[in-house]
């Protein structure tokens, strides 16, 4: 079993659901906000959190996905501190859109007509998609942990500044303070 390859092909698809999702996201939340402008100013920030997230989303795993190994971007820390921290917003996003619907429209969007059905009823997609990118940065997060964690076990202490696309190692190191011993990571075996 190719291990860095699984891992790889799971970068793949995480980062394409991710983005395409998000930016979903961003076109339903701007016809949502114009909306909601229409009723008030108050109505408008809650709508702006999805648009907010969706854009910060696309504006860093976009670029993740197509740097070079070596920039900081792409290291083992950032990847797991920002994804985690999107992992949130989309997971507050979510729930903030869950209760945007309750409150809009608590007997249901039939209640309401013209362009605030519309954006009632596409609520529940924003929703769920909003659950999904967060599942999709949770899994990634989690293997990246784990393979993290195995790295750091087999004796690699520099993993957490190494790229993510060099996960996982292939070669069991014996432990030392030394950072040359990392040059034997690029190694083939």
């Amino acid at each position: 079993m190719d291990c860095k390859r699984h891992f790889t092909r799971l970068q793949s698809w995480v980062f394409s659901i991710v983005v395409g999702l998000s930016c979903v996201i961003i076109v339903a939340e701007l016809y949502g906000i114009a909306v909601m402008a229409a009723l008030g100013p108050g109505a408008v920030v809650p709508a702006s959190m999805g648009f907010a997230t969706a854009l910060f989303t696309v504006l860093s795993v976009g670029p993740m996905s197509y740097s070079p190994s070596s920039s900081f971007i792409t290291t083992v820390m950032f990847q797991t501190v920002w994804l985690s921290i999107l992992c949130v917003l989309w997971l507050s996003t979510g729930a903030l859109t869950h209760t945007i619907r309750e409150t809009l429209a608590p007997d249901g969007c039939d209640a309401l007509a013209g362009h605030e059905r519309s954006v009632c009823g596409q609520l529940p997609f924003v929703e769920l998609y909003c659950y999904i990118i967060s599942a999709a940065l949770l899994i990634y997060t989690l293997a990246l942990s784990a393979l993290t964690t195995k790295a750091v076990v087999d004796g690699h202490p520099g993993v957490w500044t190494a790229s993510a696309w060099d996960l996982p190692y292939n070669k069991v190191l014996p432990y030392t303070k030394d950072p040359s011993t990392e040059a034997l990571l690029y190694e083939e075996v």
